[in-house]
């Protein structure tokens, strides 16, 4: 299952999005080891929820750690 805002960002060919009306809301979350000091991860990470949060959603850390 894909959001709406991914059809319409990145149609393809051959390839059709149905909508499906009665599918649950959906969360996004970004997972890396806890021990991870990767620039890269840490830049991703900031960028996400700079982005998440100029739209309103939350980026509180999930309840459900390993």
């Amino acid at each position: 299952m894909l959001p709406k805002s991914v059809a319409a960002r990145y149609p393809r060919p051959g390839v059709t999005y149905v909508l499906i009306e009665d599918c649950p809301s959906a969360a996004l979350v970004i997972a890396w080891p806890e021990r991870s000091r990767s620039r890269g991860v840490a830049a991703l990470v900031r960028a996400a929820a700079a982005v998440a949060e100029s739209r309103g959603m939350s980026t509180a850390p999930s309840e459900g750690r390993a």
